[in-house]
């Protein structure tokens, strides 16, 4: 059923179309669509308050029609140049034009001058450089003096060393002579504890008679099982 009315629609739609579209088409001018309430409003109000706005736009007005074929613009085919001048520009794109080396930065990226460095910053070659200063020589080379040196403050100079330090070689094997942190060292001070040689070999002493006390109460276990 559906498709029979569908189809009956159809051809009521097409039914003498090309007469109707003439008798549009013949009108001297086209039926506008009915302007909205508000619009209607807003030309009223356009017709009380400028009654000769509307005819104007109507009008030719001459003075802007002169002004319109006064503007005009001229053009001109550029001049063609030489075979010889174009084949030497196109060699010029394809060789590379800067032929110098890369220059690689020392940290992977560029650093200002040090004029450059506003009061209160350092660049990374700087903090690099007081803290393996400071590692070298920590009584010299203190907070304080970081502080000074670099125009920063001395909390944060503090804070640094303290935080963060250089990587040093340690050897395993030899254990009386490895080299103390600087706030280890301090701490030896204090206790008054001049010969760390000693001290540490009482401490290597005292873990391998720990370590014989262990396997000496684990045979005992063994031998009672």
């Amino acid at each position: 059923m559906g498709k029979v009315l569908s189809s009956l629609s159809r051809h009521v739609k097409i039914y003498n179309v090309e007469e109707r579209a003439f008798k549009v088409i013949s009108k001297e001018k086209p039926v506008p669509a009915p302007l909205h309430q508000k619009s209607l409003q807003e030309i009223e109000q356009l017709k009380r308050e400028n009654p000769s706005a509307l005819s104007e736009q109507q009008e030719k007005n001459e003075q802007l029609d002169q002004h319109l074929k006064n503007v005009y613009v001229l053009s001109h085919d550029p001049k063609k140049k030489s075979p010889e001048f174009s084949k030497s520009r196109e060699i010029a794109g394809l060789l590379p034009q800067l032929r110098k080396p890369f220059i690689d930065h020392e940290y992977g990226y560029f650093e200002p001058d040090k004029k450059s460095i506003a009061p209160g910053k350092f660049t990374l070659k700087q903090a690099i450089k007081f803290l393996s200063k400071h590692q070298e020589q920590p009584d010299v080379y203190t907070a304080e003096v970081i502080a000074k040196e670099h125009k920063i403050d001395q909390n944060l100079a503090e804070n640094v060393i303290r935080y963060f330090s250089m990587f040093g070689y340690h050897d395993p094997r030899n254990k009386t002579n490895q080299k103390l942190e600087p706030n280890i060292a301090q701490k030896l001070q204090q206790l008054n504890v001049t010969n760390v040689k000693a001290l540490m070999g009482d401490y290597e002493k005292e873990v391998k008679e720990k370590e014989k006390q262990l396997q000496d109460g684990d045979k005992k276990s063994d031998n009672v099982t």
